[in-house]
């Protein structure tokens, strides 16, 4: 029998006795309860970091921004993201086709000599040479045909991240066991991702330019590497050859010309360059944020790997259903589906390179 601030004990020798107990102690259930949901919480957006020493955290670290910070400096609005569209869709963008033929008809010849069989040591130097061009003539047309398919460069981005990271490991931990290396990433990835994350919601409140909207978007179409489609819509040319309205930046307004109807901004329906430019940085936190959790998986004192694998995908597809419902609602969901389709492709293809 027990009362509050009281319980009564049976003794060894039958001897029934009563001690208080503590409030803290009574309620020890409920604190218990909001213990292991803080702790839920707290796991459900947080990777289990590694333990590694200070001065090996501090340097993955570093070397894990390097990549991070070329790619937005190169492909996103916070750098020079608009320019290098601009500049590869209007100069390159004709060669795609002849490059992806090109890409297709070497990998038909090294099927075709069964190159994967070639082990003697000059068949083994000949296989790397191969399928290193390859690979790089595969990433060249990435950025080739990024004004076209912008999700290109941050599916890149993720991929040869993971290959910088692993080139690391071969060269500055190669006694350490590439999975034990590849567990102690978990907390420099994460931390490249919030500091990547939060750089770019300040970027973002910085100015009112900074921030995305549907008039800043029409702006910006044609600088980030889209061509109108007057194709489809033939009434909406300008006599400059370009359409027939203009966006006002500062006032946040659309300029009509004459005889140029509403419909008109449905020349670029199709480009989602200018909302990928933008969320460029946001994209690339995804997907550090990804392999972050991903580098979790192979800690070696692991005790429930499919747990964590099961939190893991329900934490990647609730972040993917967030973004995809955000930019619809934002007015740019056009491609996103596609882009994040692409993003996590890249994510799993990175993993494959981890476990490599």
């Amino acid at each position: 029998m027990t009362s509050l601030g009281t319980e009564t004990v049976l003794s060894g020798n039958g001897v029934v006795f009563t001690e208080n107990v503590d409030d803290e102690e009574h309620y020890s259930g409920k604190d218990k309860l909001c213990s292991q949901f803080r702790s839920a919480f707290v796991g459900f957006l947080f990777p289990k970091v590694t333990p590694i020493k200070a001065s090996t955290f501090l340097l993955l670290t570093f070397l894990a921004i390097l990549p991070t910070a070329i790619y937005v400096a190169l492909f996103t609005k916070m750098g020079y993201g608009m320019s290098t569209y601009y500049y590869l869709s209007e100069n390159y963008s004709q060669y795609g086709s002849t490059l992806f033929g090109g890409i297709v008809g070497f990998s038909f010849i090294l099927y075709l000599f069964d190159c994967h069989y070639w082990v003697s040591p000059m068949g083994v130097i000949l296989r790397r040479v191969f399928v290193s061009t390859l690979v790089f003539a595969v990433s060249v047309l990435g950025f080739v045909m990024s004004g076209q398919y912008p999700f290109f460069p941050g599916s890149l981005f993720i991929v040869y991240t993971t290959v910088w990271m692993t080139l690391i490991q071969k060269v500055l931990y190669k006694d350490v066991q590439p999975r034990t290396y590849v567990s102690w990433l978990s907390g420099p990835l994460f931390t490249v991702s919030v500091i990547t994350f939060i750089a770019w919601l300040a970027w973002t409140f910085a100015k009112d330019e900074n921030e995305w909207s549907e008039i800043m978007s029409l702006a910006e179409s044609e600088t980030s590497g889209c061509q109108p489609d007057f194709d489809k819509y033939p009434d909406c040319e300008g006599d400059d050859g370009g359409v027939c309205w203009t966006a006002d930046t500062e006032s946040n307004t659309l300029v009509y010309g004459d005889d140029c109807e509403e419909k008109c901004t449905q020349v670029f329906e199709s480009c989602y360059n200018t909302f990928l430019i933008w969320a460029g940085p946001f994209m690339c936190s995804l997907g550090l944020l990804f392999l972050s959790f991903f580098a979790t998986f192979l800690r070696s004192n692991a005790k429930n790997p499919e747990h964590d694998t099961s939190k893991f995908a329900r934490v990647w597809m609730f972040l993917l259903f967030a973004v995809w419902v955000g930019a619809s609602l934002s007015g740019a969901g056009a491609g996103v589906s596609t882009t994040l389709g692409a993003l996590t492709l890249a994510s799993f293809i990175a993993a494959a390179v981890f476990l490599a």
